[in-house]
């Protein structure tokens, strides 16, 4: 028997929206039953620890760079499932405009963090076998003066995590600098959910203080005579995910999808509190981006 939750979910974001939705709800499950701490070092006394120790140094970069792989992860997963709670309590409340507001920020955050994710799993995947001995301190960069890292990949993990809108003469990196939401949205459309932008441009109508935000609420029986409808919201959510029906999975798939590759891979990294045991029950042989990942690794999909 399925619950008025689940009813709701089925309509508004189909069976493939609704088999998306549950396995992000699996893992938000599970980072709440097993919290996740990240520490990270002091940047002067890390810095110092690598002109002492190179190998030490190398380990704790890495493993730092993973903690910000997770957190990217997960986060990205949590943000979008809780967006989709909110468009599923703004329908089942009748609320159309706090659902509105639920969908676009749902664009947004999936656009963000696929903009940094979608690179994640497959960079991570590519230097595992390298990586791994460096944590193990089994690496031969103790013996090389020549060091491992990924400046772009670190640089877009922390654009995700401390990216912001800067205040007028704050000195902050490059990597802390913002792009605009229509951006991220832009690239999302142009790299795998068409007509995304379109939809983004009508909720953001909807959301600001524009025509379409009060505009909804009149019926027209003529050309001169309209009716205030505040009622009826129901109807409203229902024809405008009607009339978009076609993004929902898209956009799940780029919501959830970059984020479970990349805790997939994490699995494989010798850092055991990094490994969520939610994605290890979690298939996803399906996926042709975790099967290739699996072959960079050298490991079973």
């Amino acid at each position: 028997m399925t619950t008025p939750n689940e009813r709701t979910a089925e309509k508004l974001f189909g069976a493939d929206g609704v088999q998306l939705l549950d396995a992000a709800r699996v893992l938000v499950d599970d980072f709440e039953q097993h919290p996740i701490r990240y520490s990270y070092m002091d940047p002067q006394a890390f810095e110092q620890l690598s002109w002492k120790d190179s190998s030490a140094g190398q380990k704790i970069y890495w493993e730092e760079m993973l903690r910000r792989a997770h957190f990217a992860a997960a986060a990205s997963v949590i943000r979008a499932y809780r967006w989709c709670g909110g468009m599923m309590m703004g329908y089942s409340q009748g609320l159309f405009l706090p659902f509105c507001a639920s969908f676009r920020a749902l664009i947004e955050s999936a656009a963000d963090g696929y903009d940094v994710l979608r690179h994640v799993a497959v960079t991570l995947a590519e230097c595992r076998n390298t990586v791994n001995p460096i944590i193990q301190l089994k690496s031969d960069v103790r013996f090389s003066n020549v060091l491992l890292i990924a400046k772009e990949l670190e640089d877009s993990l922390i654009h995700f995590s401390h990216a912001r809108k800067l205040t007028k003469g704050e000195v902050a990196p490059e990597s802390h600098k913002a792009k605009t939401a229509a951006e991220y949205v832009k690239s999302l459309e142009q790299q795998s959910v068409p007509g995304l932008y379109d939809c983004y441009s009508e909720l953001c109508q909807f959301t600001h203080p524009a025509a379409h935000s009060v505009g909804h609420l009149l019926v027209p029986e003529s050309q001169t005579d309209f009716v205030l409808v505040p009622a009826h919201d129901e109807k409203r959510i229902e024809h405008l995910i009607k009339a978009r029906q076609k993004l929902v999975v898209p956009l799940f798939m780029s919501a959830f999808n970059p984020g479970a590759l990349a805790l997939k891979v994490l699995l494989h990294f010798d850092v055991p509190q990094l490994h969520t045991p939610a994605i290890r029950r979690m298939n996803l042989r399906g996926l042709p981006g975790w099967r290739k990942y699996a072959a960079k690794m050298d490991v079973e999909p």
